[in-house]
């Protein structure tokens, strides 16, 4: 018996008897598993290697006293027969083997789990096993990385597309290994799990340079650590290639040829706007003008751009940063996030001085944006001068062009091996554009009597009576490519 197997199944404590033989189930009504939420451990991969895992279609799900579940990708008789072969070879002798069909599309995901933490048991050392998961999350077009301890294992989860896929689960004494390292790379202190700690550290992955945010949270059974992937090097990133609207590109294009003013990127956290400004600072690069960026982190490198990289911890905020910059002579400012009352005034009173500013502000579409200002203090007759435009934006799933289908309600995609089973592949922008016409500056300009709260009822039923398109019209023009459910929950 091969000394890999017999200790993956001393561990499960499976007893090993030298005498008997090895029953399999093959009924045809085999029962079907969900594997969406399985992710594999050190010992299923002992148990059946990821190159014979992809040469059955077959994953270990379970092994106990008596039996070794084993989950199909298929029902394929060929698969059972071999298997069979298989453990009776390796005398797995007295355990019944029972076979059932995945259900739920994830089965080539899960394989690459295997296959991932097959390997990552391979490696001995953890700088090895640290570059290793670093390097697969951005093979896998990862934006985060999740290690979080649970009370048997810690698992390892990759934030792809938008949505959390587990890759495997390790042993909680690695899990101990790995955070040590992450904090040291990172200049955190390791014994400190009490509290919660932020860091940055930089690798070097397939000759590329990349920065990792660090987040470190004290959980009940231990910590939560989570890595963003910040890629240093020069993304083609343009108006052109944002996939918006015709009308939202036509209004952030007649803004940014004005030589002041105030352009506002708006949305979730996760929702694109760094992207869509760093697209408008691509268009505007030229030697003739001075741009400055004010940002936490700087995420990607404009060479056209004096970039400024904030520092919290040393008190050098969105308002010191700024505040500084309009001494630097600038043409054009990006302020990475408009956060408090003094940086939306330093703001505001930049593009009434000349200044192109850019900025980002956590708010869920154009007529709320404006509502949010004006409880930050934001004046009327300001907003009347310096706003050019509101851009309102989400990031949603496109679904896998080899699984989707159409149903009555809309498209949706299944899952297949293109997707890894997730029926995504990529992402798209729905947005909605907000161009401040003359009209709506009127109503800033309107100095009745009436309270601030009536005169913003009034603006908002005046936004809404103009038929501005919301995100989930933008969306319905994309609806061959987005999830019908998704669409359903825009408002």
């Amino acid at each position: 018996m091969s000394k890999t197997i017999a200790r993956a199944l001393s561990k499960s404590k499976l007893p090993i008897h030298s005498i008997s033989k090895l029953n399999a189930t093959m009924d045809s009504s085999m029962k079907r598993v969900d594997l969406s939420s399985f992710a594999p451990r050190k010992l299923h991969t002992e148990i059946l290697p990821a190159s014979l895992c992809e040469k059955f279609g077959a994953i270990v799900y379970d092994a106990t006293d008596t039996h070794i579940i084993i989950v199909l990708a298929k029902d394929n008789e060929h698969s059972k027969q071999l298997l069979a072969h298989h453990f009776a070879s390796q005398q797995a002798l007295g355990k019944q083997l029972e076979f059932a069909l995945e259900s739920s599309f994830c089965f080539y995901w899960i394989l690459k789990a295997v296959g991932f933490v097959e390997h990552f048991y391979l490696l001995d050392e953890v700088d090895s096993r640290l570059q290793y998961v670093l390097e697969q999350a951005i093979a896998l077009h990862a934006s985060d990385v999740h290690i979080e301890h649970k009370i048997h294992y810690a698992n390892i989860r990759l934030r792809i597309d938008g949505i959390l896929r587990e890759i495997g689960r390790i042993e909680l004494e690695d899990f101990s290994k790995l955070s040590s390292k992450i904090k040291l790379d990172s200049r955190l202190d390791i014994t400190e799990m009490r509290l919660p700690q932020d860091g940055r550290m930089q690798k070097e992955l397939a000759h590329t340079d990349y920065d990792f945010r660090i987040s470190c949270m004290p959980l009940l059974y231990g910590e939560s650590i989570v890595l963003r992937i910040l890629h240093k090097h020069s993304a083609c990133i343009s108006l052109d290639t944002l996939g918006l609207s015709h009308n939202a590109k036509a209004t952030l294009q007649n803004a940014i040829d004005k030589k002041s003013g105030l352009i506002l990127v708006v949305g979730p956290t996760g929702s694109g706007k760094s992207t869509t400004l760093y697209a408008l600072i691509e268009e505007l690069q030229t030697l003739e003008k001075k741009i400055i960026t004010i940002e936490d982190p700087i995420e990607y490198q404009i060479q056209a751009a004096t970039q400024i990289q904030l520092n919290e911890d040393l008190g050098f905020s969105f308002y010191q940063a700024l505040k500084s910059t309009l001494r630097q002579d600038p043409d054009i400012i990006l302020v990475g996030e408009i956060r408090d009352k003094q940086t939306l005034e330093l703001a505001l009173n930049a593009s009434l001085t000349g200044h192109l500013v850019l900025a980002s502000l956590h708010s869920p579409d154009c007529i709320s944006s404006l509502e949010r200002l004006f409880e930050m203090g934001a004046a009327r007759s300001v907003l009347a001068t310096s706003l050019l435009c509101i851009l309102a934006q989400r990031l949603v799933g496109r679904l896998c062009d080899t699984c989707k289908h159409k149903t009555p309600q809309g498209y949706i995609a299944r899952g297949c091996d293109a997707c890894n089973g997730s029926g995504i592949k990529g992402r798209l922008v729905i947005a909605q554009a907000l161009h401040i016409n003359d009209s709506l500056r009127a109503l800033f300009w309107d100095d009745d009597n009436s309270t601030q709260t009536d005169w913003r009822l009034r603006l908002r039923k005046a936004l809404v009576a103009s038929n501005l398109p919301t995100l989930k019209d933008d969306a319905l023009q994309k609806l061959a490519y987005i999830d019908y459910r998704e669409i359903a929950l825009l408002e």
